[in-house]
């Protein structure tokens, strides 16, 4: 008979190390996490709010425990020209956006793809569509606080 070992893993720890790798990304960012309690949106400056508020840090712990997820969108430096379809000419920043899976007291950086077709595929036909002018799709690079 195999006995397997149980890891034990630390909430606390693992929220300290998705903050830092989520502070790692440069630039200004968007948070939004999804959970059982419902949908929350945090803005990260890169020269201003450093620290998350409490309200969001209690929602990211109830996903990390109970299962939920986080897109990040990253806002690049750099520009796209887009036309609607009325032919009305604007500028957008460009955005890079991230995924974690959460849940179980860990999380998990998802992958380009694994992004791509959560926020792209339509639910109801199952079509893929394009993520718009502007948006890339990103891995973030697990990273260790010192």
């Amino acid at each position: 008979m195999k006995i397997r070992k149980k890891v034990q893993v630390n909430l606390k720890e693992s929220l300290e190390d998705l903050i830092y790798n989520i502070k790692s990304l440069p630039g200004n960012k968007v948070l939004t996490l999804a959970y059982y309690g419902g949908t929350f949106e945090v803005e990260l400056e890169e020269f201003g709010k450093l620290s998350l508020p409490q309200s969001f840090l209690v929602r990211m712990d109830a996903a990390l425990r109970d299962g939920g997820g986080m897109i990040i969108r990253q806002i690049l430096p750099t520009e796209v020209e887009i036309t609607s379809p009325t032919g009305l000419k604007r500028i957008v920043q460009e955005t890079k956006v991230y995924g974690i899976a959460m849940g179980k007291k860990i999380w998990k950086l998802m992958s380009k793809e694994e992004i791509r077709e959560a926020k792209c595929r339509d639910p109801k036909t199952g079509q893929l569509s394009s993520p718009g002018p502007g948006v890339f799709f990103g891995e973030i690079q697990k990273v260790k606080p010192d």
